[in-house]
């Protein structure tokens, strides 16, 4: 079986703004083109530092163990890193040219339109500035700046961050029709909506030695991020009148 991102035993280290550090891992995990694998685990214990070490951002995090990444890689940060002084159209276009892809304009406007960011008129997005987007259209932006180059790995931190349900849903079904074949690894807090579009897991506990690393599936994940039936996902979101 061929691998899009394997993981051996990688150690990443988080430091600490007073002083000490806190280990992730090992952490041990393969993920075949066209599967999805997703990150979970509370605030705080490093999901946005693994991803960013597996993208070569934080090389140093990297204490121990080893991490093979199939590129072309996309990335979608916690901040969503586009230019200001860009519109729409041409953060993607630029992401779109610097991947040497044919077409790059007619590339970004479709994968614009795919999440939503299409449009005529006062309705088309893609010529605005990012700056008069709302935080959850700058998330797609970011999105699409990923999809565009054609990846062979995705790595996305809390891509449905700001988004409401059937946006973020939506989103998802882009990404899984837009890069089929692409390995998958998504960092999230909300499970009920991330878990049954990505079947297996990686659970990051902290206790008093660090970080640990468990991969299970979805389906066998404890509370808090254990799946909840739809119905009791509903009555819980919901509010009760007197």
């Amino acid at each position: 079986m061929s691998v899009g991102l394997s993981i051996v035993g990688l150690i990443v280290r988080a430091q600490h703004p007073g002083g000490g550090a806190t280990d992730i891992g090992p952490i041990d995990v393969d993920i075949a083109p066209g599967e999805r694998v997703v990150v979970v685990g509370p605030s705080g214990c490093g999901k946005s530092l693994l991803l960013a070490a597996l993208a070569g951002l934080r090389p140093r995090a990297v204490v121990g163990g080893s991490a093979s990444v199939a590129r072309p890689l996309g990335l979608v940060g916690a901040r969503d890193g586009l230019e200001v002084d860009r519109t729409v159209l041409e953060n993607v276009v630029v992401a779109a040219v610097a991947a040497g892809l044919d077409q790059p304009v007619e590339r970004a406007r479709a994968i614009l339109g795919e999440l939503g960011l299409g449009g005529v008129g006062p309705d088309d997005r893609q010529h605005r500035l990012p700056t008069s987007l709302s935080g959850g259209q700058r998330r797609r932006v970011a999105l699409a700046r990923a999809l565009v180059i054609e990846p062979r790995t995705l790595l996305l931190d809390d891509p449905t961050a700001g988004l409401d349900p059937d946006t973020a849903a939506e989103a998802l079904d882009a990404i899984a029709r837009l890069t089929p074949g692409a390995a998958v690894l998504v960092s999230c807090q909300d499970t009920d909506l991330v878990g049954p579009w990505a079947p297996r897991a990686l659970l990051l506990s902290p206790n008093d030695t660090g970080v640990t690393a468990l991969l299970t599936s979805v389906s066998a994940l404890p509370p808090p991020w254990a799946l909840r039936p739809f119905s009791a996902f509903l009555r819980d979101a919901s509010l009760v009148g007197p």
